[in-house]
């Protein structure tokens, strides 16, 4: 017992390490500090600072000195593995092949899942999901076809650095030493050799030669290091040392779980989040000197859709929708079953194995729900997607007169109404209102795991299945409603604005500071 309980406190953050390096020459006149905040929005930040703006004086600062974006849209699945992928390659799921939290590996015939739960650890197996997550994420599914900033940095001379992010690939070779714990009670091997930029942080899992030295909090009773109080530390550290690289991206995980218990706006666990933010620019010789010689990128990978009360109204209940069906259970082969569910809480890929089932059937068994907001496949050639308030689907596909905002054109037929599309004929433009970027997201997902269908809920549920956690009362991600796909972007520092921004952008927003 004393074995798993141990173990639970160091894997609980691994989803929701030393290298040599090479100084290397910034052509920018000014470094770059990105900091990813969990589940952070526009409209957590605005009514932090109109209810207690003193309290938040680091993000007051950020705020008057730089461009605030209340619309930073996040790809779908809005899951942070995702999302990170997206980051740091500046492509959709489609490209950079990792499709979710959990998805399903057809090749192999595993379900892959980088960190729901322990008890989902536990079915899966430690040691495999631990090598997902800490070796395979980055070095075998993340697609090698993508190029990630940290590797375009290095090959532009420019040193880079990571701190307790799961998404990392670069071109510097480190040894990831898993605490003593985790290889007893897995298994897991002393080293991991993966990739990654020329300065990495992972918890107590890798330290960089340029924090070996220096005293850090206890990590494994900060969640193993993946705190953010130790990417606090970690940060100041370096910056203290004069360590600091001119690119530097953390992530700061702690407000994922309040906002899951407490649901969204949570005032008071950002309060926390601006501490770390006052310790950070205190680093510096003065707030204005840090703003003087840093561009500030501070964003939410996404939000979070506030869930019902009652935790049985609450769950969407894939087993009952699908209960013609054989599921084989976690633990057993995928194929065994006659569909596969890779559920990302309030969206799931639903894959049939049985070559009698029809895409057609799973999707009218998915829409007999009313606490179904989406039910979507691909149809030769046509995305289709479908909701039970309406008698037909809208269909698109990629090409055509019609033009969205982020200059992406579609082909358009059938109920627009499905995704809450406004469409404007006299200049074919289409405006994007519950649904941000829909049309992209949904043709994105469904070519990252294709003969799939997806299944999103309405805000207020979640898409229920085998150890899938249920927050009922508070909030919850992984669907494609504005409420968990609009995070907020705050850049100080530069006047270098950002139009109709986006995650899937970000990495050539950023490339491009370094060309200024």
């Amino acid at each position: 017992m004393r074995k798993c309980y141990i173990l639970l406190l160091c894997l609980s953050l691994l989803g929701c390490q030393q290298a040599e390096s090479t100084q290397h020459a910034n052509n920018s006149s000014k470094n770059v500090i990105m900091i990813m905040v969990d589940s952070m929005t526009g409209e957590l930040v605005h009514a932090s600072l109109k209810e207690e703006a003193d309290k938040f004086p680091a993000l007051q600062f950020l705020v008057e000195n730089g461009n605030v974006y209340n619309d930073l849209v996040a790809p779908f699945p809005s899951m942070s593995v995702s999302i990170e992928s997206t980051l740091i390659t500046g492509e959709m799921p489609n490209k950079h092949s990792v499709p979710g939290l959990t998805w399903y590996d057809v090749k192999n015939d595993r379900l892959i899942d980088y960190g729901t739960s322990f008890e989902t650890y536990r079915k899966l197996g430690f040691k495999q999901s631990l090598e997902d997550s800490l070796y395979n994420l980055n070095n075998v599914h993340l697609s090698k076809e993508t190029t990630t900033i940290f590797e375009e940095l290095h090959d532009r001379g420019i040193k880079s650095g990571a701190i307790n992010l799961l998404l990392y690939r670069g071109k510097t070779e480190h040894e990831i030493e898993p605490p003593a714990i985790i290889q007893w009670t897995t298994g897991l091997s002393e080293k991991i050799k993966t990739n990654g930029p020329d300065i990495l942080s992972f918890g107590t899992f890798y330290r960089p030669k340029e924090l070996q030295t220096e005293l850090l909090p206890d990590a494994l009773l900060l969640k193993a290091g993946l705190s953010d109080y130790y990417a606090t530390e970690a940060i100041t550290k370096l910056i203290k040392n004069k360590e600091q690289p001119p690119f530097l991206l953390a992530f700061f995980p702690d407000m994922d779980k309040r906002t899951h218990r407490n649901g969204p706006p949570y005032v008071h666990g950002l309060k926390t989040v601006d501490d770390h933010l006052q310790r950070i620019l205190d680093a510096y010789g003065s707030w204005e000197e840090a703003l003087e010689q840093n561009v500030f990128i501070l964003f939410g990978d996404h939000g979070q859709a506030s869930l019902v009360e009652n935790e049985e109204r609450a769950k969407l209940n894939l087993h009952q929708l699908y209960n013609q069906y054989n599921i084989a259970p976690f633990g057993e082969k995928p194929s065994s079953g006659d569909i596969v569910i890779a559920n990302n809480h309030r969206s799931a890929y639903i894959y049939p194995i049985n070559k009698q089932i029809q895409k057609e059937e799973l999707v009218d068994a998915g829409l007999q729900d009313p606490r179904m907001a989406i039910v979507a496949s691909e149809e030769n050639g046509w995305i289709e997607a479908w909701s039970p308030d309406y008698h037909q689907p809208l269909k698109f596909k990629k090409g055509g007169e019609w033009k969205d905002s982020y200059g992406q054109q579609w082909t358009i037929e059938g109920e627009v109404d499905v995704l809450k599309l406004e469409m404007s004929d006299e200049d074919k433009l289409i405006n994007y209102t519950e649904y941000p970027d829909a049309l992209n997201q949904l043709y994105s997902a469904l070519h990252s795991l294709l003969n799939s269908i997806i299944v999103t809920a309405k805000p207020g549920f979640v898409v229920f299945s085998e150890t899938t956690p249920v927050h009922n009362g508070g909030g919850e991600h992984g669907g494609l409603h504005r409420d968990e796909t609009l995070a907020v972007l705050i850049v100080s520092g530069t006047d270098k604005e950002f139009e109709n921004p986006r995650i899937v952008d970000l990495k050539d927003y950023i490339l491009n500071l370094f060309d200024e």
